[in-house]
């Protein structure tokens, strides 16, 4: 990975490196199904950490996806020109910037797993 992507990655909000990590977060939000003409259905979500819009378009009879479009907050992609990073790269700034828990702070079944590991 080049240096520049190196520096964006490192300095992109923590919630889009959580969204590129593990997955976005959807949420329903307000009135999220809507009904089109020809016989389509939608819904739109909305990622509860980076704010990121989804909306499906159903076909209504077979509710087989017809089309799928985002819309991303205007800081999410990356800068033109630079590469894409791998998600090996966005895990490893992930932890880069979590804080390290104490072991009281950590919930009961990685305490548990914890114990297993050291067993």
């Amino acid at each position: 990975m080049s240096d520049l992507t190196v520096n964006w990655l490192s300095e992109i909000p923590a919630a889009y490196v959580r969204c590129r990590s593990l997955g976005h977060a959807w949420i329903e939000g307000g009135d999220m199904r809507f009904r089109l003409a020809r016989g389509h259905v939608g819904r739109a979500l909305t990622c509860e950490r980076c704010q990121m819009v989804r909306v499906d378009l159903y076909d209504s009879n077979s509710m087989e996806l017809i089309k799928r479009r985002y819309s991303r907050p205007l800081d999410y992609d990356k800068p033109k020109g630079l590469e894409r990073p791998m998600g090996v790269e966005i895990t490893a700034e992930f932890f880069a910037r979590a804080a390290t828990a104490k072991a009281a702070d950590l919930p009961e079944v990685l305490k548990q797993l914890s114990l297993a590991q050291a067993a």
